[in-house]
């Protein structure tokens, strides 16, 4: 079920007590987020961002430019906010955790607003190396490949890879384009997790992740690699839930 172009609901039976809207990581699909969704307390509801380009929005042109999404997303959620009149947070997972945080800019004075989590991503004022996208299709996979920024599951499917293909470049070139600007620190708190098995995050790194808070920053290992949505959906839920309780962030009993 959909409520919107950009905004996938996986579940009618979510009581609405809080909703947390997840960002995948470049050129994925809200099918990344099923069992993060689907295995979720009633309490808490996942809405997925499912940008132009990918599954049943296939055939709309991707978006390249981070402003452009930050715009439309930022209104979608607003609109869904009013309808709700839920608290929530968002999540994103690598380059999805940049566009949260950038959307997390414009929605910061929302009452309902209430945190930040970010997976598998540096902080925005980290200098990561940006890829060539002027190369041929092997070349621009290979570098991705390197930087363990695409599942191994998709490098196995060639014809899966070569659907996804064109969405997995406009994102990159959307965070390759990205210029981060220095902004007063969120007034909400942050959770920032990591897989202890995720080489290609420097810890030091991401510790960055405090600084981007007037709040709480907690940062978290937990059992896992780069893509914890899909393959340590379960650790990441108790963590979620524990964030939640922790902070008081909205009554789930009673």
């Amino acid at each position: 079920m959909s409520s919107s172009n950009s905004l996938h609901r996986w579940r009618q039976d979510a009581d609405g007590k809080i909703k947390i809207y997840c960002f995948p990581h470049a050129g994925a699909g809200a099918s990344i987020t099923k069992n993060l969704a689907l295995n979720a307390p009633s309490w808490i509801e996942i809405i997925t961002i499912r940008l132009p380009g990918r599954e049943t929005r296939f055939l709309e042109e991707p978006i390249t430019n981070i402003n452009e999404a930050v715009k439309i997303i930022t209104g979608e959620i607003k609109e869904d906010c009013l309808r709700h009149e839920s608290d929530f947070l968002l999540m994103g997972q690598c380059s999805g955790s940049i566009l949260a945080y950038n959307i997390a800019l414009q929605l910061q004075d929302c009452s309902h607003f209430k945190g930040l989590i970010v997976c598998s991503r540096p902080s925005p004022n980290t200098d990561l190396d940006k890829l060539d996208l002027d190369v041929s299709d092997i070349e621009f996979i290979q570098q991705i490949e390197n930087i363990g920024g695409i599942d191994k599951s998709i490098i196995a499917e060639p014809s899966l890879l070569e659907l996804l293909l064109p969405s997995i470049k406009a994102d990159f070139k959307m965070f390759n384009d990205y210029e981060f600007v220095l902004e007063e620190p969120l007034p909400i708190p942050i959770l920032a997790v990591r897989g202890n098995n995720d080489a290609s995050i420097d810890m030091e790194l991401f510790s960055g992740w405090n600084e981007f808070t007037n709040d709480s920053a907690i940062i978290k290992d937990i059992d896992g690699g780069h893509f914890l949505f899909e393959h340590s959906w379960s650790h990441l839920l108790s963590c979620i839930e524990e964030f939640i309780l922790s902070k008081k962030i909205t009554k789930v009993l009673g």
